[in-house]
Order: C-alpha cells, then sequence, then structure tokens
C-alpha cells in the first residue's frame, strides 16, 4: 500500500480528495453542535439567591448593605432644672445665672424711646447698689426672640418692660416671673428686685 502511495499519482490524488471531504464534514458537525449545545443548567444552592428586580444586586451578588452611622452620644454638661433648660428663646448665660441662685433682670427697651433711657438708667444703678446676687440682661425689642421662652411666659405686650425671675431657691425648677411697664424709678426697680426674692408669707395690702 506504500509503495502505491509512493509510485501511482491517480492513489496520490484520490486520497488527498478523500481526506478533504473527511475535515469538511468534521468543520460542519462542529458548527452545528455549537448552535444547538443548551447551557447546563446550574445547582440550586451554587449561586446566592437575589430577589427579583433588587436593584441593590450585581451580577446576581448582593450588594453589601449600607453602613449606618452609630447614634450619637447624648451632650454632656451642667444639667439645668427640669424645664427651664437653654434652647432657642433661652440663652444659656440666663439658664446659668438662674441655676448659681441669682435674681434674673430682663429689661426690654426700644430704641429712642425716653422712658426706655430712664429706666435702662435705673435699672444700671440698681444693679450697682445691689448685692453680686443678681445678673441683669438687656433687649431691644426686635431681638426679643432671643428670650422668647421669658417673655411669652408674662405675655409682654409692650415696652419699656421690666421682668424680674425670681432666684432658684425660691421658684424652684421653673423661675417665678414678674413684668411690670413704663417708667420705673430707681427705688421701684431695686423693690421689684427684693420682690422676686422674698420668701415670706404673703401679706394683705392695707392702703395707708
Amino acid at each position: 500500500m506504500r509503495r502505491a502511495l509512493n509510485e501511482n499519482p491517480i492513489v496520490q490524488i484520490a486520497l488527498i480528495g478523500v481526506l478533504g471531504i473527511a475535515a469538511a464534514l468534521l468543520v460542519l458537525m462542529g458548527m452545528g453542535g455549537s448552535d444547538s449545545e443548551e447551557a447546563a443548567p446550574v445547582p440550586a444552592g451554587d449561586a446566592a439567591a437575589v430577589p427579583a428586580g433588587d436593584p441593590a444586586a450585581v451580577g446576581g451578588v448582593p450588594a453589601p448593605a449600607p453602613a449606618v452611622a452609630a447614634e450619637a452620644p447624648p451632650a454632656t454638661g451642667v444639667e439645668a432644672s427640669e424645664g427651664f433648660v437653654a434652647g432657642p428663646g433661652l440663652p444659656r448665660s440666663v439658664v446659668d445665672a438662674y441655676e448659681r441662685n441669682e435674681t434674673v433682670v430682663l429689661l426690654v427697651t426700644r430704641r429712642g424711646g425716653v422712658d426706655d433711657r430712664q429706666v435702662k438708667l435705673a435699672v444700671a444703678l440698681a444693679a450697682l447698689r445691689s448685692s453680686p446676687d443678681i445678673a441683669v440682661f438687656t433687649a431691644a425689642v426686635k431681638h426679643t426672640a432671643r428670650y422668647s421662652r421669658i417673655t411669652e411666659g408674662v405675655s409682654l405686650d409692650r415696652v419699656p418692660a421690666l421682668i424680674v425671675l425670681s432666684p432658684k431657691e425660691v421658684g424652684g425648677p421653673m423661675p417665678k416671673a414678674t413684668v411690670s411697664y413704663g417708667y420705673r424709678k430707681l427705688e421701684s426697680v431695686e423693690q421689684a428686685i427684693r420682690n422676686a426674692g422674698y420668701e415670706g408669707p404673703k401679706l394683705p395690702y392695707h392702703p395707708e
């Protein structure tokens, strides 16, 4: 057979033709198999279960849960009396003065008023003549929102207004407040401050 292949050209040509036909058949069979082959099913449990339509899942793998910020610890500091805590409408300086058992004086005035200037002077003199246990705060009428929890408590409706808060030893958790309007002499301002710190029994008023 080998001698025939080597010496006979006709046999050689026939063999080459047979080999070419066989190669063509192999190529055609391979192409047809790639079109009809089905992907092998993935066994249950091999892939992570992902809810349908879950936008957080990418490529069948659930996205990591978003980080949750730790709850901030409560603010620390000097605790004020229950219900009388610094915040909007009540400055910290006022609360601190009350906690120090001081009589808080809040004077609300308007700019340019004659009575306002006079009562402001009277309050300043009273603060100088009184004991150190007094804290004076002044506010223009347009800035009363800063002290709104005090002004609303006394139903402030006009100025000049002298608001006096009792010291903590008298008022307790919530201070007692009084308000007086208009011009006040020095003696009247000092009397309002003394009245705020008075702890004795209420005395009947008998006009002379």
